[in-house]
C-alpha cells in the first residue's frame, strides 16, 4: 500500500499494471467486466457489491447518504445500504471491494464505480457465497464514496467508455 485515506477508507496499492475492470459472479469467478464511469449514489440507489468472499451481490439499497461511521480505530464517511431481500450480502473479507451502479443503456449494461466496501453492521454467521464458515456477514453494509476518495486525494479513476 503506497497511500491511505482513512476519511474515505481508501488506499492505493502499488502495482506496475492497472486495469479498469472488476470481477463479477461468484467469489471464485474468473469473469470480469469494465468500469464505465463514476456515479455518486443518493438514497434509493441500488448498489451491486463485488466482495472477495461474497462475490457479486446486487439489491443493496442506499438508505442513508454519507454519514460518519465509527469503526473503533478510525472514523470514516460512508453510505449505509440494506439488501432489499434481507440477505446477508456483505461480510468479513469483502472490505475494499467495489460497489457499483448498474445502468441499462442502448448498447447494453454499464457499470459506474460508486462505493468501496468498508464494513458491516449486525453481523451473523449466515453469508452469501460463504467460503469460510463462521465469518460474519450482514444485510446492512457501509461503503465509502469513490468520488469522495478521489476528490480528497487527487487520485483518478481509470475507466472504459
Amino acid at each position: 500500500m503506497t497511500h491511505r485515506d482513512t476519511w474515505y477508507d481508501g488506499a492505493v496499492l502499488g502495482t506496475t499494471t492497472s486495469y479498469p475492470y472488476m470481477y463479477t459472479g461468484a467469489w471464485n469467478s474468473d469473469t470480469y467486466t469494465p468500469i464505465n464511469g463514476l456515479a455518486s449514489p443518493v438514497i434509493g440507489t441500488e448498489i451491486c457489491y463485488s466482495g472477495s468472499f461474497s462475490g457479486l451481490q446486487c439489491g443493496n439499497i442506499v438508505t442513508h447518504s454519507e454519514s460518519q461511521v465509527d469503526y473503533g480505530v478510525q472514523i470514516s464517511w460512508a453510505f449505509t445500504t440494506v439488501n432489499s431481500a434481507g440477505l446477508a450480502t456483505v461480510g468479513q473479507g469483502d472490505s475494499g471491494g467495489p460497489g457499483y451502479v448498474l445502468t441499462s443503456t442502448g448498447s447494453g449494461y454499464k457499470r459506474y464505480a460508486a462505493t468501496i466496501i468498508s464494513g458491516i453492521a449486525n453481523g451473523t454467521g449466515t453469508c452469501m457465497g460463504d467460503v469460510y464458515p463462521g465469518r460474519l456477514c450482514s444485510a446492512m453494509a457501509f461503503s465509502t464514496s469513490v468520488s469522495g476518495a478521489l476528490g480528497s486525494t487527487g487520485w483518478a479513476l481509470q475507466v472504459l467508455p
